[in-house]
């Protein structure tokens, strides 16, 4: 079909569309916090050359947004919708290279993903990984193994986890039987040591700044299968459940020897591997793990070409003499693909939640508007509400005039520093509860914001 012929350059065409519609009709961030605060490295690291280095923030995403983020958080939406831009480009291209049927079927899949597009447009690192996954896989695909295994090196420093790709690709170079390329896999450790090392003096820094080495979790723990079932509201229903399909297919068809060494490891297992390590991290509650379902997003390649292979496996089982129920059950799978994120299920978009401000953000803006209309803007800030940065048009990491919110800092309060408390980053992160920061002698409570619910959200202290 001439469709099928130019799927992938139409695809493309409607997601740019759609990306540029998007950033203009919705102001969202992704969420308030993560998302924001990786923004506000991005922006700052020009001026603070340290930031490049921040384990946190994941110094190859810094250094890549860094030019987007100067034009303000619509640069970083941008850059992100790039990002999944290439990640769609590749994962067609890997599942043509796998001998997949309707091969764009796997980029449309990645553009139909609830969670994926809505965090697309965000601050977040997940989508500039999805997009590393991607090219990694086609690389080695296409034989370019040292290319393809430097590209993998550098993965952990968009994501944390990314050392679980990186064992999975070592994993499969072996089985590949290029053992040559595995040591290519320090590569990114050892650009980063080198290049970080005037910062840190320490040429380990790599692995003893790292945030999540820690065999406990501020958020507690949860159940073995939170990520396997919140997978649903990741990419929805219908893809979901070809999901499921596509690995018990692969799965049988690997002990029959019908499947392929790369789709095999490196894209079934990858993803499972990628799966069971956090739900690992998350049921024992260690390496920091909240149980963030966004995560999964870093191998969303991996996810809708197993997803594809589903598609398949159910087109396979109706014999070829019934083309015309071969042809309706497709139209039928396809259609409920596309509609179905516009549904009122949980699982599907939500446009005001997902693409619009929060409504702390909302109460951050107030908040901003007040500070701008009174003799407040220009002292100096204690808070942890991340967004307050970017509404009061602040150097997140100039501690002349931003500093961070804590039990010591609330100790040593200088006049003209003003207290910003909320109820989110201040008592989740800090502990400090409103009936704590009211009982604190030292502090005049001036001015209280609320969201649209009539929720506090902000007060704003300062010293008497």
């Amino acid at each position: 079909m001439a469709i099928e012929k130019h799927a992938l350059k139409i695809l493309l065409a409607v997601y740019a569309v759609a990306a540029v519609v998007i950033i203009i009709l919705f102001d969202g961030t992704g969420d308030a916090g993560d998302s924001v605060l990786h923004y506000l490295f991005a922006k700052s690291a020009p001026s603070h050359p340290e930031l490049f280095f921040n384990h946190w923030a994941k110094p190859i995403f810094t250094l890549f947004a860094s030019p987007f983020a100067q034009f303000g958080f619509v640069g970083i939406k941008v850059f992100n919708a790039l990002a999944i831009g290439f990640s769609i480009y590749f994962t067609i291209k890997s599942a043509e290279l796998l001998g997949l049927k309707k091969s764009w079927l796997a980029g449309a899949f990645i553009v139909l993903s609830p969670m994926v597009l809505a965090l697309t447009f965000s601050g977040l690192t997940e989508p500039l990984a999805a997009t590393f996954v991607s090219a990694a896989l086609y690389l080695s695909l296409k034989n370019h193994f040292l290319f393809a295994t430097i590209v993998v090196s550098f993965i952990p420093f968009i994501r944390s986890e990314g050392l679980i790709i990186a064992g999975v690709f070592g994993f499969y170079l072996l089985f590949k039987k290029q053992w040559k390329y595995i040591p290519a896999l320090l590569v990114g450790h050892l650009v980063y040591s080198i290049a970080g090392f005037p910062f840190y003096d320490d040429f380990l820094w790599i692995f003893t700044k790292i945030p999540y080495s820690k065999l406990s979790s501020t958020y507690g723990e949860g159940t073995w299968n939170h990520f396997i079932q919140q997978l649903l509201y990741v990419v929805g229903i219908p893809i979901y459940a070809l999901f499921w399909i596509g690995t018990l297919a692969a799965i049988i068809r690997h002990f029959k020897k019908k499947i392929t060494l790369e789709f095999s490891i490196q894209v079934v297992l990858g993803a499972w591997a990628f799966i069971a390590a956090h739900s690992v991290f998350w049921t024992l509650g260690i390496f920091n793990s909240m149980g963030l379902i966004r995560v999964l997003i870093a191998v969303i390649p991996c996810i809708v070409l197993i997803s594809l292979y589903g598609f398949n496996t159910l087109s396979d089982l109706i014999p070829v003499k019934f083309p015309w129920l071969k042809t309706g059950l497709s139209s039928v799978v396809l259609i409920y693909l596309v509609v179905f994120p516009f549904t009122s299920n949980p699982a599907a978009f939500h446009w005001k939640k997902q693409f619009q401000l929060l409504p702390d953000q909302e109460a951050a803006q107030a908040l901003a508007e007040h500070i701008k209309q009174t003799d407040l803007s220009d002292k100096s800030f204690v808070y942890a509400h991340p967004y307050l940065s970017e509404v009061l048009a602040l150097d997140h990491f100039d501690t002349a005039h931003v500093k961070q919110l804590n039990t010591e800092k609330l100790t040593q309060l200088r006049e003209n520093e003003i207290v910003i408390w909320d109820n989110w980053f201040s008592v989740v992160e800090l502990g400090l509860t409103k009936e704590f920061m009211n009982e604190q002698t030292q502090l005049k409570r001036m001015e209280e914001f609320k969201t649209p619910n009539g929720e506090v959200f902000f007060v704003v202290y300062k010293r008497n």
